[in-house]
């Protein structure tokens, strides 16, 4: 998410399938790493939606 934009919506299921990818295939990691930087580069944050509904966000900083 960027400010009120969502950027990309990921199931669970699909992210663990793309963790396995990534051990399968090394350079699909390459992938992964320029996503963070992207997204350390225009101040995203991750919002993680509970199955209750709850949501918790989690700001991506540079340190």
């Amino acid at each position: 998410k960027k400010d009120d934009r969502v950027l990309a919506e990921i199931p669970v299921s699909v992210g663990a399938l793309g963790a396995v990818g990534i051990v399968a295939v090394p350079p699909l990691a390459i992938l992964g790493v320029a996503g963070t930087l992207a997204a350390l580069a225009t101040n995203c944050s991750l919002e993680i939606e509970r199955p209750d509904g709850t949501i918790e966000e989690q700001k991506i900083e540079k340190d």
